[in-house]
């Protein structure tokens, strides 16, 4: 398992989250990424990381440092799926 923090501005702030991979909300072995939603002051991020093939790992996966943040203003935006911004991100190791 490994540990990541990513820093990205949205809502106009600046928001910082410390990521274990042994906690994530969905992790499928069939798709190339996996994510966490995380809350924030109100806010909702589903926080995503790619993943790339590895024939070494016992999954056949291995976490890149790229990823992807969905930020929903509200609970109620993410619960139906309104999209408030997206933005790229790098993941660094904690």
């Amino acid at each position: 398992m490994a540990k990541f923090t990513t820093r990205f501005k949205a809502f106009g702030r600046m928001f910082k989250f410390t990521l274990d991979t042994k906690d994530l909300s969905r992790n499928y072995d069939d798709e190339n990424y996996a994510y966490w939603i995380r809350c924030n002051h109100g806010h909702v991020f589903e926080i995503n990381i790619w993943k790339e093939p590895n024939e070494k790992s016992c999954n056949g996966w291995s976490f890149t440092d790229k990823g992807l943040v969905n930020c929903y203003a509200t609970h109620d935006d993410f619960a139906y799926d309104y999209l408030s911004e997206e933005h790229r991100i790098t993941l660094h190791m904690a």
